[in-house]
């Protein structure tokens, strides 16, 4: 159901959601190097990682947030031949999404005020 959430909010082009995890069983779910630095912190406890990223243009500027899914009874079903246990980290879901409409607006509410 989370995937399916995620690829709706895809479709736009706007919001990308991507759930991943340092042990991907599909290839295609691989974390990018902020994702993997998220899922290292989940597994020391950080409860969830958000800052804005520069693009690698430079020219854009994006917001990030990603918390970890952890491994509940449900999930034992199919990840349990993983070795995964209850209450294990079993990956993250990130969501991305462009950061100007934010400071346009964060300018706006600084000029108003000052």
């Amino acid at each position: 159901m989370t995937r399916l959430i995620g690829e709706i909010g895809n479709e736009d082009g706007s919001i990308r959601f991507h759930i991943t995890s340092l042990k991907p069983i599909n290839p295609a779910n691989k974390p990018d190097p902020w994702e993997q630095e998220a899922l290292r912190a989940f597994e020391a406890g950080e409860a969830s990682k958000y800052g804005v990223i520069k693009s690698e243009s430079g020219m854009d500027s994006y917001f990030r947030y990603m918390a970890p899914l952890k491994v509940e009874q449900p999930c034992l079903q199919c990840h349990a031949k993983h070795g995964y246990q209850l209450g294990d980290i079993r990956g993250g879901i990130s969501v991305t999404f462009p950061y100007k409409p934010f400071q346009i607006a964060q300018t706006a509410g600084v000029r108003e005020y000052s």
